[in-house]
């Protein structure tokens, strides 16, 4: 899938110009009219760098910005900013608040390429850190449980393994059967952490990582 640029551009003869050489360089272009709303586009739809097209009402750009920084870091979400020579203080205004990067208009289509390019890599980068650091993270938690529930099987193994088979009642087999079931669901975390779990999305923006074989209790 092409990468998802959003374009936020107020003045409406330039908007179709911006669009254009943003599409024929292979991106997935949308485009705002307006600065409202914008982070609700944003959560409900991929976007992979937002290019603002500074003309006129660079007020409302730095407000907008401000509420992206709020929702997204720099390196989540990469911010570019088109503007003329006589937009030089607010340029420096907005890079202050969160902008990642500024060109000056009439932009270089190679240059602007190569600059959406370097910084949505950036991004992929961090979040491709980001979710390693994740797996690690759960990887260490698993193997202490693991560590913990192998020490109390050990116990109770040892425990039934002294009964009386034919004395035992309902409630003691019923206890070894449940101890096999933990048992075999132990092995499943010692397979499933010697390797890379893969991940899923379960709800909304919360992922799970996927167990291929589930053991009935």
């Amino acid at each position: 899938m092409n990468e998802q640029i959003l374009i936020i551009d107020q003045n409406s003869s330039l908007r179709p110009l911006t669009y254009n050489e943003l599409n024929k360089l292979g991106y997935d272009v949308s485009v705002h009219g307006d600065v409202t709303n914008v982070v609700t586009f944003i959560k409900g739809n991929r976007t992979d760098a937002i290019l603002l097209n500074i003309d006129h009402m660079v007020s409302s750009y730095s407000e907008l910005i401000s509420e992206i920084r709020t929702n997204y870091s720099k390196l989540e979400l990469p911010v570019l900013i088109l503007g003329t020579d006589s937009h030089s203080d607010h340029l420096l205004d907005l890079m202050q608040l969160g902008a990642n990067d500024y060109l000056f208009k009439p932009f270089d289509t190679s240059l602007i390429e190569s600059r959406l390019n370097t910084h949505i890599e950036l991004a992929k980068l961090h979040i491709e850190l980001l979710n390693h650091r994740e797996a690690e993270a759960l990887k260490a938690m698993v193997v202490t449980f693991n560590h913990q529930i192998n020490n109390a099987l050990a116990i109770a193994f040892s425990k039934l393994s002294k009964i009386d088979k034919k004395h035992q009642e309902k409630e003691v087999i019923n206890l070894n059967e449940s101890l096999e079931s933990i048992k075999s669901i132990v092995k499943e975390i010692s397979r499933f952490t010697s390797k890379k779990p893969p991940i899923e999305k379960y709800i909304g923006d919360t992922k799970m990582y996927k167990i291929e074989k589930a053991t009935k209790l």
